[in-house]
């Protein structure tokens, strides 16, 4: 007795020194709420219910089996057909309530879509846009449409892109009414019409800045089908069979002058926004044309105007009259513009027309290299760019040197050029050259000529680089082949013009990177990729990506490699 007592008082002594220690060695934890809720919210009744027929009410209710929140309703929530007249949206406790002010179509189906604008209130799970849908008539339509979206050029999916179907066929529709039927691209690009009546659209896409349904801002992207479409009843393949809108921009800037000046006593700078279409015309204030030759630069848009006579060049301030074609409202209109073009001369003496010649005459006519300094690839030739219109050039006083060593050099003229010039002459890998111009060798239109002038130029050396052999088959008839960065921007290292009718292609000269290839229809054979025009009806020009027998797009080049690449046009990925 005595024994176990003391084993009583041992156990309760025990859990009291236990119970003494216990604040000094008790750890603070957070309360924890337990796991994370996932689960994203669900409707668990609608008035009207789903497929109710004959509905004529101003109302639709959809209740949550949770508290929710709205998120972008104005891109997410939508109805198809939409309506004229804006509808109200209001939450009220887990009841989602539309209040539809307009009045509804007969004989149509309606359907609703959420996409991710309703989530749960203590988490954000989005709620995923399940079918909710009535019809105004006494039955269901229930056809379909299915079909994807993408970048025209990058063939990226698009999403948040508004498809639209109507009943009219007429172009000027889409900028004018509302559509038929509407459905909203996903992340994926896909997009799907359901309850559809069975019968033929016209289809067309858009990136809708001001959510009007409408196509009146020139920025927005578009697409559209060259065809009608017809809806149909849904097949097992009709994802995989989907149409295919390749989404663009056409924005034509508006034709205005930008700027007009005079940076030499004998030359006018015109730049416009674009090339001017048509003609333009430079004349005095009597409507006299200029004594001048005239020279565009590669895009058009910039207009060089050499004066030759030279009572103009001695004026301080030449005003002239400009008379061009520019934007107005839309369309095209002629303008005239009277410009005022000054030069600060320096102190002179007398400017009389001998003195003015002499001037123009005594100074060095500059001549510059149009090569990369860094070095050219030996198979490339030479260009060099004169400040001014040529009138004579010699031959004779080209001089290519190898060291001390001359080499043959053979001057070249350019069609509607006058200023710049290739040179042919024999190269060689890891080589440095220098192109010199004895004086005398290049004279312009006002007897200005060159003094001695080295232009150095170095070969690059082609075991750095890499090296593609293409074979083709089945190209456009005007194709580019276009290598592109791999790092996600697509950059365009090199664009080549495949000539007509071949089948092998050699593109030298690459660093070693990782690449993909874009080969680019070019219809117009303007050697750059073209943008649509909806209104012309013009697609834009199609585009197709490489890939080889393993589905991979990207190729990594290593220096000194060359690599045999078969590209089959048809078997390409449209």
């Amino acid at each position: 007795m005595k024994r176990g007592g003391g084993i009583l008082v041992a156990i309760l002594f025990s859990l009291l020194w236990s119970m003494c220690l216990l604040p000094q060695c008790a750890r603070r934890v957070a309360l924890s709420g337990g796991a994370r809720d996932t689960v994203a919210p669900y409707i668990v009744r609608t008035i009207p219910p789903s497929g109710t027929t004959d509905f004529n009410g101003k109302r639709v209710r959809i209740t949550f089996n949770e508290y929710v929140t709205l998120k972008d309703v104005q891109k997410e929530v939508y109805f198809s057909p939409p309506f004229r007249w804006p509808y109200a949206t209001t939450l009220q406790g887990r009841t989602l309530v539309f209040e539809i002010a307009d009045t509804l179509q007969p004989d149509v189906t309606y359907r609703l879509n959420l996409g991710n604008a309703v989530r749960d209130l203590t988490e954000n799970n989005p709620f995923r846009d399940a079918r909710y849908h009535f019809a105004t008539g006494s039955h269901l339509d229930s056809a379909f449409f299915v079909g994807r979206v993408r970048d025209a050029l990058l063939h990226t999916p698009v999403r948040g892109v508004k498809i639209m179907l109507y009943t009219e066929d007429a172009d000027s529709v889409v900028a004018h009414k509302q559509p038929n039927y509407v459905s909203v691209s996903d992340s994926t690009g896909l997009f799907v019409f359901d309850n559809l009546p069975l019968r033929s659209f016209k289809l067309f896409a858009l990136e809708d800045a001001n959510s009007n349904y409408l196509y009146d801002q020139p920025k927005e992207r578009v697409a559209f089908s060259d065809s009608l479409v017809h809806s149909y009843h849904l097949k097992p393949d009709a994802v995989s069979q989907a149409l295919v809108l390749n989404l663009f921009s056409y924005s034509r800037k508006p034709l205005a002058l930008l700027a007009a000046t005079r940076l030499e006593p004998d030359q006018l700078r015109l730049i416009f926004s674009e090339s001017p279409v048509d003609s333009l015309t430079l004349s005095n204030l009597e409507g006299e044309p200029l004594e001048a030759i005239r020279e565009s630069s590669t895009g058009g848009d910039t207009i060089l105007y050499w004066l030759k006579d030279a009572r103009m060049v001695l004026q301080d301030t030449l005003v002239l009259r400009l008379r061009h074609k520019a934007t107005v409202a839309d369309s095209f209109a002629w303008r005239t513009d009277t410009l005022r073009l000054a030069y600060n001369f320096a102190a002179q003496g007398d400017r009389e027309e001998q003195n003015i010649r002499r001037f123009l005459a005594d100074s060095l006519l500059r001549i510059t290299s149009v090569w990369a300094a860094a070095g050219i690839p030996f198979s490339d030739s030479l260009r060099i760019r004169v400040a001014a219109p040529v009138k004579d050039i010699d031959p004779a006083r080209f001089l290519f040197l190898q060291d001390t060593v001359q080499l043959p050099i053979t001057v070249l003229a350019v069609p509607n050029s006058m200023r710049e010039f290739p040179l042919t002459a024999s190269l060689r890998p890891r080589k440095r050259y220098t192109v010199r111009l004895l004086p005398g060798a290049v004279s312009d239109i006002w007897g200005r000529t060159n003094d001695t002038t080295n232009l150095e130029v170095t070969t690059l050396n082609p075991s750095q680089f890499s090296v593609l052999h293409l074979a083709l088959k089945g190209l456009p008839a005007h194709a580019l082949v276009q290598v592109l960065t791999a790092d996600g921007k697509s950059t365009v290292v090199r664009t080549v013009a495949v000539p007509v009718g071949a089948t092998k292609l050699t593109i030298p000269y690459l660093p070693p990177n990782s690449y993909t290839l874009r080969i680019v229809d070019d219809r117009n054979a303007n050697g750059q990729w073209d943008t649509g025009n909806y209104w012309e009806r013009k697609q834009p020009e199609a585009v197709r990506y490489y890939k080889n027998n393993k589905l991979q797009a990207v190729l990594a080049l290593r220096a000194n490699w060359e690599y045999d690449i078969d590209i089959d046009y048809q078997n390409l990925e449209e």
